[in-house]
């Protein structure tokens, strides 16, 4: 067994663990509303660190490098994705919170105000040569 091996089966096991964790873990809010986009990122990470460890088993002179450097980039997408899912989950709980509490403003009151400020919008005039 090399480092390789070693390497890319450590990353699976994380992998797992964090589909597992996706899985088995109790979301509250409105994260249980999209559970199921956590866990398909999740299962899109565990499919890519397998895929990585049949490529450098079947291949057994892949060298160290290849591995650490795929299997790190297959972990920094992951991190980005959850970090954007998460992010945007709460950014859309806080925006349905102000809608129910009546704190944005509608279209005619944002043009207004537009208005109000810039003055009334000029229409763009045809040209004629």
């Amino acid at each position: 067994m090399n480092p390789s091996m070693i390497l890319v089966l450590a990353f699976n096991i994380i992998s797992l663990a964090a589909l597992l964790y996706t899985i088995l873990a109790p979301f509250k809010g409105d994260l249980a509303k999209y559970r199921k986009y956590l866990i398909a990122s999740a299962a899109v990470y565990f499919s890519g660190t397998v895929l990585i460890s049949v490529i450098v088993i079947v291949a057994k002179k892949i060298p160290l490098l290849f591995a650490v450097i795929s299997e790190s980039l297959i972990l920094f997408i992951f991190a980005v994705v959850m970090f954007v899912l998460v992010k945007s989950i709460k950014t859309i709980q806080e925006l349905s919170e102000d809608a129910k509490a009546g704190k944005l403003r509608s279209a005619e009151q944002v043009k207004a105000e537009d208005e109000a400020f810039w003055g009334p919008e000029d229409k763009e005039e045809e040209v004629e040569e």
